[in-house]
């Protein structure tokens, strides 16, 4: 679902990282799991689709008119940082999934976004072992992504396990026909310039995340302002990431039936 590119600067200096040629062995074999899902774009008919992908769906909203001032003017908005840093705290305030996703949308406009996926996937060395996904965006995409099979293919992804650098993705070459119709897929789904911007987990580095950040025009994002974009952007995301493995870790110890004494004794046992 995620393919990814390079960073550019205000003045838009492209440039092509490299991506391992084994990128399809990377993901065989993970399985995705959709977070519920709230999405202001009519979702007629999509109710059965989502389920059978395991995604919980919920009422949604009418869609949304956006406005279209270049990137430039949106982050020269005095009180920029300040709106996102305050959206920001709020998401780590906040432990339920409706929320936090009402915070993500919230957070993107502000940004100068449209729309939004999140992913958070985990790795076992050089393979992808399972992907959740976030959705800030129309949810046709992501049943047409995960019905096609394209986290195989997905250079985004590929991109976000092996860097940290925020970048526009179109900066990103994709080097075969896969690859392209993965980002051809999201451009036709309103990322026809879109913002690709990691995370990764000091232990290990097992969890990574990725934030991608649409815009239904073409080269938003390659324009003046990305700088103070990038900013922003990089601290939703760090922020997305740790409540994503808070998360993560509640249902783990939900499932495992495991108390604070548990949890206390496995700490001794670990430190010998």
């Amino acid at each position: 679902m995620w393919n990814e590119r390079k960073h550019p600067s205000e003045e838009y200096e492209q440039r092509s990282p490299s991506i391992s040629p084994t990128q399809s062995d990377l993901f065989a074999g993970a399985t995705a799991t959709l977070c519920d899902s709230i999405a202001p774009f009519s979702m007629r008919n999509s109710s059965e689709k989502l389920s059978s992908c395991g995604a919980s769906t919920t009422p949604t909203r009418q869609t949304e008119h956006y406005e279209s001032r270049p990137l430039a003017d949106v982050v020269a908005t005095g009180d920029y940082m300040a709106r996102i840093s305050g959206l920001v705290e709020g998401l780590a305030a906040v432990d339920d999934m409706p929320n936090a996703l009402a915070l993500l949308w919230a957070s993107i406009k502000v940004l100068g976004a449209e729309r939004a996926v999140f992913i958070n996937f985990e790795r076992d060395g050089s393979n992808i072992m399972s992907c959740h996904f976030m959705l800030a965006c129309e949810p046709g995409w992501c049943q047409k992504y995960l019905q096609g099979d394209h986290i195989i293919h997905d250079p985004w992804l590929a991109y976000a396990a092996h860097h940290s650098e925020p970048i526009v993705a179109s900066t990103l070459k994709s080097a075969d026909a896969n690859s392209q119709a993965v980002t051809a897929l999201a451009s036709r789904h309103g990322f026809a310039s879109a913002v690709l911007v990691p995370a990764h987990s000091g232990i290990g580095h097992s969890r990574v995340s990725v934030l991608c950040l649409g815009h239904s025009n073409g080269g938003y994002f390659e324009k003046a302002g990305f700088s103070k974009f990038k900013i922003g952007a990089r601290s939703l995301t760090a922020e997305l990431h740790d409540w994503s493995l808070a998360r993560l870790r509640r249902a783990l110890l939900t499932k495992a039936r495991l108390s604070t004494s548990d949890l206390e004794l496995l700490r001794h046992q670990h430190q010998g």
